[in-house]
């Protein structure tokens, strides 16, 4: 069933729609358009008639001006029950005491729908917020968020693997030269560290929808000058304690040139990590540091020991 079928798309229009109290009107010569699939908010003081408006779509109480026209249908005269619209009053949720899921399945069961159709209609429905049903919110069942968590410890698990085997490679140099075993997670983790900085700004940007297609490539080179410049400043800091504890410069080098490398490796992974997920229709959130800590521990081993290999030894 497409999401189209599952979740059906009203237009709603009003028409000098008007509400009047005695002398007073609460609302007045009202005209709006709101087309399918449209989030549409009405701001205003108290009392300017938000919530009449509301009450008058529901069908809790009448226009006494104008008319209110849902898929160019009059629904002035249909009563609340048979409109097909909720309204959730002025709290956050219907149900404080049940989970999101069951929070959006109630109307649902209500119409006698269950099973899978109520599973994949408040699926649906949550996901048109963005939201995955097992994750809704953080009290959902265990079982459930555990089991969705399972493909991306699978995946952390394989990377870690994959880090260990760049290491590997590379044991004949790390016997010859003890320093590299103590230096080279230092290079890893100020890589992966900088990388989940970008990675939390850029999953905040998506979520607050100021990253778009428009802004995306302003944003990598933005990040990669922050790389470039921390890591040129920090590399520099690390090769002098480097040169202080071992008195080797070209070993000073090679860690100051790593860590630039892997923090320019990082800002790419942190911005582009979550982007590629969202365009996969996958959570960003769950995801990018998993990527993000297996591409930076990889890269951070693989250009601190390739470089001490290439040049020291």
């Amino acid at each position: 069933m497409s999401q189209d079928e599952l979740i059906r798309l009203s237009e709603v229009r009003m028409e000098g729609v008007g509400k009047r109290y005695g002398d007073h009107w609460a609302v007045r010569d009202v005209s709006l358009s709101i087309r399918p699939g449209e989030f549409y908010t009405l701001l205003g003081p108290s009392g300017c008639g938000k919530t009449t408006l509301l009450r008058l779509l529901a069908g809790f109480i009448t226009p006494d001006t104008g008319r209110i026209i849902v898929d160019d249908e009059p629904i002035d005269s249909v009563p609340p029950w048979k409109r097909n619209l909720g309204m959730v009053f002025q709290h956050y949720a219907l149900w404080p005491h049940l989970s999101v899921f069951e929070n959006v399945a109630f109307g649902l069961r209500e119409r006698g729908v269950s099973g899978e159709a109520l599973t994949a209609r408040v699926a649906a429905a949550l996901g048109q917020v963005g939201l995955a049903e097992e994750d809704a919110d953080l009290f959902g069942p265990i079982w459930q968020s555990g089991r969705k968590r399972w493909i991306w410890l699978g995946l952390n698990l394989f990377t870690a693997f994959v880090a260990s085997r760049v290491i590997g490679v590379f044991e004949g140099s790390i016997e010859k030269l003890a320093a590299l075993a103590a230096l080279m997670p230092i290079v890893a983790s100020i890589g992966g560290n900088t990388g989940n900085q970008t990675v939390a700004l850029v999953v905040r940007g998506i979520a607050l929808s100021q990253v778009n297609e428009s802004n995306r490539p302003y944003l990598l080179r933005k990040e990669l000058g922050i790389g470039a410049l921390n890591g040129a400043l920090w590399g520099a800091l690390m090769g002098i304690v480097t040169l202080i504890l071992y008195g080797s410069a070209p070993l000073a080098g090679v860690m100051a040139i790593a860590m630039l490398m892997n923090m320019l490796v990082a800002a790419t992974a942190g911005v582009l990590c979550p982007l590629i997920l969202e365009r996969m229709g996958r959570d960003p959130v769950m995801g990018s540091s998993i990527l993000l800590t297996a591409i930076t521990d990889s890269m951070g081993f693989l250009i601190f020991l390739g470089l001490a290999t290439a040049l020291l030894l």
